[in-house]
Formats: structure tokens, sequence, C-alpha cells
């Protein structure tokens, strides 16, 4: 992977004054409502740029592209944004409680060569869509900027680079700022050597693409569009690069959550053909249900459920797992890990189709429980290490299958085309 220091795009510490107004969280997990709050915050906010409102007079020369190319001019014109003076490697580091405890995350961005081979180097595991990409992709064309980064993971044994990025965070941050429970920090890294010693590390590894998906293969179409239009396209183009978050698959405090699964179209008929499967082991509460859980978390494919007011754990029988080696919903894929989320849609949620989402237990038990939905299922989260493995296996995964935690701030650091 060939990564190299840029000239970032931040707010300026001059023009603006509370830092907490201006950034958004990744616009694809934005609702309408939300995209309302973070336009009121500021008139100054992120979300002008990354998800712009529409309106009934949009048209080719005024709409949600121009009117962020607009503003993002703009702002550069009057000093609320500035460019960088050196090219730099941005250290970001996250601070924040899960499961009672503190934990801290470390990454870092710089600017990401897309090879002409656009997954020999990145890898992705999820399924991308059309009209996502064409969205991606306007923004490319006509805001010319990267706005927010593409989330990946790099096999980093010994945590060289973690151990790196620690030493260049002892100092002050440039960036500090505390949303919704989550300390957010950036150190600019400008010096040579450092910068040398990354890109060595970076060098002969491949990377694992956790968030962003529908962004890289965005940037890659663009770049491919971009080398047919060009005469005097080179390999030293800027729409050859692009800007990414890199952290350590290896970190002990990196964060996947779990996504639950809530169903309305599942019947009596169903619940009786669980035990072809699984094992059904009744317990008493949701404590109770999440400690089965937690016990045999990475060592048996297990999953909670609430049907009818009362929990149960299913786990996958031995001999189930045997003729589960490859599976439908990763494609035929061998040596692909056998996952719980691919389980439990190729068993159970085959011919599902009303699904809803949500990481919180409690909303899942509460939609049973006003009898808005019939059925809950609970998972672990996915690992790492599986994410590695399906990807360098050429998988898939299920829809919501990883939910990386925290998002990282969109605003905090783009990159100009």
């Amino acid at each position: 992977m060939l990564i190299y220091p840029f000239r970032g795009i931040l707010y300026n510490k001059k023009k603006i004054k509370d830092f907490k107004n201006v950034y958004s969280p990744p616009y694809d997990i934005i609702s309408n409502v939300q995209q309302d709050e973070y336009y009121k915050k500021s008139p100054y906010n992120v979300i002008r740029l990354e998800l712009n409102k529409k309106t009934e007079a949009d048209n080719e020369q005024d709409n949600i592209y121009t009117r962020a190319a607009g503003f993002l001019k703009e702002w550069l014109g009057e000093g609320i944004l500035k460019l960088d003076d050196k090219p730099t490697i941005y250290v970001y580091g996250q601070s924040f409680k899960h499961n009672k405890k503190i934990r801290h995350t470390l990454g870092f961005i710089a600017a990401a060569k897309i090879e002409q081979s656009r997954h020999s180097q990145v890898r992705p595991h999820e399924m991308t869509f059309k009209a996502p990409k064409e969205d991606r992709e306007k923004v490319l064309d006509i805001v010319k900027a990267n706005l927010s980064c593409i989330y990946t993971l790099v096999e980093d044994n010994g945590l060289k680079i973690n151990k790196l990025l620690r030493s260049a965070s002892r100092v002050k941050p440039f960036i500090d700022v505390k949303i919704d429970d989550v300390r957010h920090r950036i150190w600019k890294v400008q010096g040579s050597s450092v910068i040398k010693t990354v890109q060595k590390l970076m060098s002969f590894k491949k990377v694992f693409i956790a968030d962003g998906h529908h962004r890289y293969e965005a940037a890659a179409n663009f770049r491919d569009k971009m080398a047919g239009l060009e005469k005097n396209f080179s390999d030293k183009s800027p729409y050859n690069y692009i800007m990414m978050y890199f952290t350590s698959m290896e970190d002990k405090n990196l964060t996947i959550l779990a996504t639950h699964r809530v169903v309305k179209d599942f019947n009596v008929g169903a619940i009786h053909e669980l035990p072809l499967h699984f094992d059904v082991v009744p317990v008493s509460n949701k404590k109770k249900m999440f400690e089965m859980l937690d016990k045999y978390f990475g060592k048996e494919h297990v999953f909670g459920m609430y049907y009818n007011g009362k929990f149960s754990v299913l786990k996958l029988k031995n001999n189930v797992g045997a003729d589960l080696c490859v599976c439908p919903t990763q494609g035929d894929h061998r040596g692909s890990p056998l996952l719980d989320v691919s389980i439990l849609h190729d068993l159970i949620l085959n011919n599902v189709h009303d699904i809803f989402y949500t990481r919180d237990p409690n909303e899942a038990i509460g939609l049973i429980d006003k009898k808005e939905y019939k059925t809950a299922f609970f998972l672990n989260p996915t690992l790492a290490t599986q994410i590695k493995d399906i990807s360098l296996a050429g998988g898939k995964m299920p829809h919501k299958s990883t939910y990386f935690y925290p998002k990282l701030l969109t605003g905090l650091v783009m990159r100009k085309l």
C-alpha cells in the first residue's frame, strides 16, 4: 500500500469558535431529521458539503453537488477553511467508554494510491450498489474533494505502526473536541523521517475496508473516468489517490458492535423448525441470554432470541456447521470462515424481507413487546480477523454485518483534488 502525506483542508481556529458545531458523522448514517439538526448547528457545518439538502427547484445548474462545491470555494476564500502549508500525515485518536471501560484508539490519515487493479491492495467485504456509488462519484466530479475518510484496517504485527503513532501523539493535539461522549484528537506529523518510516511500514501491506466501500469504488471509477478524459493523465494525478484512515487490526481497543435483527414475518412453524439446526436453550432473562452469548463468543456459533415474551439461546449443532463450510450469502469461496451473521441469514432469515436493524437490545425487545414485530435475534460482534479472512477469500458479508465504533468525524480533515 503506497501512502503519502498531503496538504489537508481544516477548519480555521481563528474563524470557528466551537468546533463541535462544524463536524458531522459520516453521511450514510445521517437521517433527514439529523441533517436538519446539523444545518442548524452552524452556517459552516460540513453537512453542507458532505450531504447538502435537496430542494424542489434542483436542476443541472443548481443542485446538492453544485451548492456543496460553492460552499467549499466560498469557505476557503473567506478563510473559514484553510489549506495546510505542508504535506502532512494526520494522527487521529478517539477516546470513548465501552462496556464501562475507557478505550483509546489511534490511526492515521493519509492519501492512498488506488492501484490499477483496485482490489489488489484494498480488500472489500461488502456488496456495493449503483446509486450510492454514482452519488459519491458526483461529489468527486463536482465538489472536487475527499470530504471524509475511507476507514481501513491494517495488519500491524508487533503494533509497530501503533507505537509510532502513540509516540507522535505525546504532544498537544492540533484539534481536541468532544462530541457525543467521544473525544476526537488530531496531531500533525510533518517531519520527513517519521513519514518515511510510516511509508516503509505500509509499503508491503494490504488494507481491509471497515467503512466506506461505496466511496472507495466511486473513487476508483472516477479515476478510471479521468484517465480516459485527460491527455496528460499520469501516476501523479490527484485522481489516483484517496484519503484514508488506517488503524491497527491488532489494537485491542478496536471496537466492533453487533447489529441485531428484528423481524415481522416469523411464524410458529419457523420456530418449530429451529431444533433441526440448533440446540434451543431457554433462559430466564436478557442478562442470562447475553451472558451465554459472551461465554461462546469466538468459540461457538450462538444467537439470542426473544419470541412470545421468552428468551432463548440458539447454538448451532456441530453436524450442521460441517455442512455449512461455504455460506450462500458469502458466495462460493472455499476457505471463507463461517460467520454468525451468515448462518442467521442462511438458516433462519433466508426468506425474511421485513427486517429492522438495531444495535440497542432494549429497542429490539420493546418492538416485540409492543407487538410491532414478532421475533428479535441477537448476535455477537464480527471479529476483525473474520473480516480479513472473508476479504482475502473474496467473499462478501450480509448487509449490516459490522459496525465500527466510534464513527470517524467528517470535517476534521479534508483533501482537495
